[in-house]
């Protein structure tokens, strides 16, 4: 079971996040910093294990977008959070270089675009 806990409560661990943050901040191709990041839609994703990474959703060029960052071998812990946070939204696109985000992204259901990186996930559901 994954467990989301939002920037806002006080049982986020900041250390934990900026940490790893830090160690990914080249491989998520990071302009913004840490900081800007911190809004109620950036979370600690623990599971049965503790402590495995961060989700988060931004808003940019009149688009939602999601981005995250984990610890190695916790693809399952990622794929749930992201599937649980991407229901929030009628639709959000996500962009990567990365292959393991790549497969995580493709088995939450996004789709990639026509532009190089970038992949699509509509909530059709919303749209009812």
């Amino acid at each position: 079971m994954v467990v989301l806990i939002n920037a806002l409560s006080p049982f986020f661990d900041k250390k934990a996040a900026r940490q790893l943050f830090e160690l990914n901040q080249k491989a998520i191709e990071d302009q913004r910093g840490f900081e800007s990041y911190l809004t109620p839609w950036f979370f600690n994703i623990y599971d049965d294990k503790g402590f495995v990474g961060c989700i988060f959703c931004y808003h940019e060029d009149g688009k939602d977008w999601v981005g995250g960052f984990a610890k190695r071998k916790t693809h399952f812990s990622c794929l749930e959070a992201l599937n649980r946070v991407k229901l929030c939204f009628p639709e959000i696109y996500a962009s990567t270089r990365q292959l393991s985000a790549k497969i995580i992204l493709r088995k939450a259901g996004f789709v990639p675009t026509d532009k190089a990186g970038i992949y699509l996930w509509k909530n059709f559901l919303k749209e009812i």
